[in-house]
């Protein structure tokens, strides 16, 4: 197992270098779009605002930015996500090896003889269930720093979470149909009907995420995976209210928090859910 989260770490290095430059990019491409307004609080004054459309042309400039180019303009941060990649795989990978045989193996398939055998370590590389799990962090990356930098979540992405969810289907059987159903509505539509209520209390790109989580990952992760993200969030933002760098009219992304919220739940999150539903069992006594 540990020369296989070595191989996975040294891999991550790659990956994760690799979307510092695509986050970079496809900043460039959504700042460039005639459309697209950062003042989202609606602060920003004249002068400030005129400087920003002038940028734009720059940024069409940046589309294809080349890599050594990415690390000059932001090193720290450049190099701060390669070392979370590479510890989130680590981690990841040794987690669900040890901890989630649920997550960690092909359910028996006819189509995939033999498939619901878990490859241990001496045997032919990592589960293709953790390897799932580990391109949809990326994913879950990718779109947090997307969604920090530009506060849109492109719609690519979340298309991706979807695909990885119906591949998933018939491969991880211990989530069910019904499971997959209910994890796509049970958040995404509260989500629409406040919107009618407050405009603009969810982004799109926010509910689209959801859509995916839940049709890969189940109702109980990504509802944990939600409230994790809420709570995450709640905390930053009475972080930043005391301390007076933010106001009650300030905009701050959720997505990020969102995507945090769901790692955490994909590894805890059943288990959050299943307790939580217990003490409710508990106090209603039954």
């Amino acid at each position: 197992m540990v020369l296989y989260i070595i191989i996975a770490a040294l891999i991550a290095a790659g990956v994760y270098a690799f979307i510092n430059l695509v986050n970079r990019r496809w900043d460039a491409v959504i700042r460039a779009r005639e459309d697209y307004d950062e003042d989202v609080d609606g602060k920003q004054t004249k002068a400030e605002k005129a400087a920003f459309e002038a940028r734009k042309a720059e940024e069409a400039k940046l589309t294809r930015m080349p890599f050594g180019d990415v690390y000059k303009e932001r090193p720290k941060r450049f190099i701060a996500v390669i070392v979370w990649g590479i510890i989130l795989t680590a981690f990841t990978v040794w987690y669900f090896w040890n901890h989630g045989a649920h997550i960690s193996k092909l359910i028996e398939n006819p189509a995939f003889p033999g498939s619901g055998e878990m490859i241990h370590e001496g045997q032919a590389g990592i589960p293709v269930g953790i390897v799932f799990i580990l391109i949809l962090f990326a994913i879950y990356t990718l779109e947090a720093l997307i969604d920090l930098d530009t506060m849109e979540i492109p719609p690519q992405l979340n298309i991706g979470i979807f695909v990885l969810g119906l591949i998933s289907i018939p491969l991880w059987q211990h989530v069910t149909i019904k499971e997959r159903i209910i994890g796509m509505l049970c958040l995404t539509v509260p989500m629409i009907l406040l919107e009618f209520i407050i405009p603009g209390a969810f982004g799109g790109g926010d509910r689209r995420m959801l859509y995916g989580s839940g049709l890969l990952l189940g109702w109980k992760i990504t509802v944990a995976g939600f409230f994790i993200g809420a709570i995450i969030q709640a905390t930053i933002a009475v972080f930043f209210l005391v301390t007076k760098k933010k106001d009650w009219k300030s905009h701050m992304p959720f997505g990020p928090m969102l995507c945090l919220g769901i790692m955490i739940s994909t590894m805890f999150g059943t288990q959050l859910i299943d307790w939580y539903i217990g003490v409710l069992k508990a106090s209603m006594g039954r």
